[in-house]
């Protein structure tokens, strides 16, 4: 039974180094006057309207058998920034750096999985990068315009001729949760 015991608990602590880490970044855009938002972004992307003025992204970050101080240390470098670039008639959403498959000193990869929730003002309209069209009112629509189309076209009725954008704030909530070892 000693045997037992000491068996599970070197098990158990060894189960405790593959924890799935779970971080969420914070940051805004200040909108001005402009109605259109084009996001350009591979990850998962949920688009909620709401009563504010700017757009806010919470990203969402899920990385299995990792460190904190890992996780920590590609959100300090940049990896889950986002840039408002103008163009056009809109703001075009992009990652700041592109992202590379995490690969471990023993040359194995690291799951990693990101959902950018963005919540937007009601009046804004919000395009994916394949064109799917997410209006308002929440309906979704498919088209097969190109992006310089999707910023400048007179269908989608763009009134805005100025745009001031600031990524306002970044804030990172911090919360690691072990979980077993293998995929959710």
């Amino acid at each position: 039974m000693k045997h037992f015991l000491s068996f599970f608990l070197v098990i158990s602590l060894c189960s405790s180094n593959y924890a799935q880490l779970t971080r969420i970044v914070h940051q805004s855009f200040d909108m001005g006057d402009i109605d259109k938002v084009v996001m350009q972004l591979k990850d998962s992307i949920v688009v909620t309207p709401w009563e504010g003025n700017t757009v806010l992204s919470e990203s969402n970050i899920y990385i299995e058998n990792a460190e904190p101080r890992i996780l920590d240390g590609f959100i300090k470098e940049g990896r889950y920034k986002l840039i408002g670039e103008k163009k056009g008639d809109g703001i075009v959403i992009v990652p700041a750096i592109t992202r590379k498959k995490i690969r471990t000193k023993s040359g194995l990869d690291m799951n990693e999985s990101v959902r950018i929730n963005i919540f937007v003002p009601k009046k804004v309209q919000v395009v994916g990068m394949d064109g799917l069209v997410i209006p308002p009112s929440g309906e979704v629509a498919r088209t097969t315009m190109e992006e310089s189309t999707l910023l400048t076209t007179n269908k989608l009725d763009i009134k805005s001729d100025s745009l001031n954008i600031n990524p306002t704030t970044t804030k990172v909530n911090t919360k690691a949760t072990k979980g077993k070892k293998g995929k959710k």
